[in-house]
């Protein structure tokens, strides 16, 4: 991408810990690769990704016509 905010690509990880699994949701920026927002939890639910994109709105303040992909679906 040629300027920052034009797309942006989610995922989450699972992560095993002595607690139990922890779930962390990322959204990075194709432009440099930054990682633009994150969150983390005990869960793989819908929150957990809109965590992590409004941290990542919040941060960019994107204009309007930003692609935003991610395959990954909560449960």
């Amino acid at each position: 991408m040629a300027e920052p905010n034009q797309a942006w690509v989610a995922d989450i990880t699972a992560i095993w810990t002595l607690e139990g699994w922890l779930y962390l949701a990322a959204v990075l920026d194709l432009h440099d690769r930054q990682l633009v927002g994150w969150a983390m939890a005990d869960h793989m639910r819908t929150p957990l990704l809109l965590d992590a994109l409004e941290m990542a709105v919040g941060r960019r303040q994107p204009k309007s016509g930003l692609i935003h992909h991610s395959d990954r679906h909560p449960t």
